[in-house]
């Protein structure tokens, strides 16, 4: 573990990252103005982006959008049902029954584990519409960006003006 290389911050960081959690929240999301957009059933939606604020008001108005039509997102119906015996069980079973058995459990936990992502990333989008948090909802929809309507790029832009020699 690091310690944050902003200037005056010494909180520690995450193996690989120059900077901790806070310093880059902090930390400007657009340097130069892009095209932010979005890959939608019926077409493509495009914003011009100069700055962070302008990103963020348009991520909570496209994820806000999404909301009110009402089918963009689903709130994540019951976990996945586990297997009838537990991890200990396994070890008392027939060794032929063991290798199934196993398999059951990781692929249990394997669903589970993206059910929790699944279940988090709803609640998210949910709570940056509720309170208006254009950061969150550029976050949940970069999250979401995967999905075969719900892709979101941010484009450089190029000057109309001659290159300098």
């Amino acid at each position: 573990m690091g310690r944050c290389k902003t200037k005056d911050c010494k909180t520690p960081t995450v193996a690989g990252m120059g900077l901790c959690r806070d310093c880059q929240r902090k930390k400007p999301i657009i340097e130069e103005p892009r095209l932010l957009v979005f890959k939608e059933k019926h077409g493509e939606r495009n914003f011009y982006i100069p700055d962070d604020a302008t990103l963020f008001k348009a991520a909570l108005k496209v994820l806000t959008d999404r909301f009110k039509e009402g089918y963009w997102y689903y709130k994540p119906e019951d976990p996945p049902k586990a297997p009838d015996f537990t991890k200990e069980q396994v070890a008392s079973m027939p060794e032929s029954m063991r290798a199934d058995a196993t398999k059951k459990l990781m692929k249990h936990a394997e669903a589970m584990r993206y059910y929790v992502r699944e279940v988090e990333d709803y609640n998210d989008a949910v709570k940056a519409v509720n309170t208006k948090d254009g950061r969150l909802a550029w976050q949940s929809l970069r999250n979401s960006s995967g999905g075969e309507y719900q892709g979101c790029s941010l484009e450089r832009l190029e000057s109309a003006e001659p290159d300098e020699d």
